[in-house]
């Protein structure tokens, strides 16, 4: 969206989260983010992360 890192690869950018995204046996995540514009007045980002392993987690 917008950044000058267009051109990294996915495995460094999951390098880069490692310190805040822990690896662990048996757990998963999912991402999808929506970026879309409304009547032309109003720009919004939307991101839901779900987590998913020994708790569930929904994350807006």
């Amino acid at each position: 969206m917008g950044s000058k890192d267009k051109g990294k690869d996915l495995l460094s950018i999951l390098g880069s989260l490692r310190p805040y995204i822990q690896p662990a046996s048996g757990e998963m995540f999912f991402a999808i983010g929506i970026k879309f514009t409304s009547f032309k007045i109003i720009d919004a980002f939307v991101l839901l992360i779900v987590k998913l392993g020994k708790r569930t987690e929904f994350i807006f």
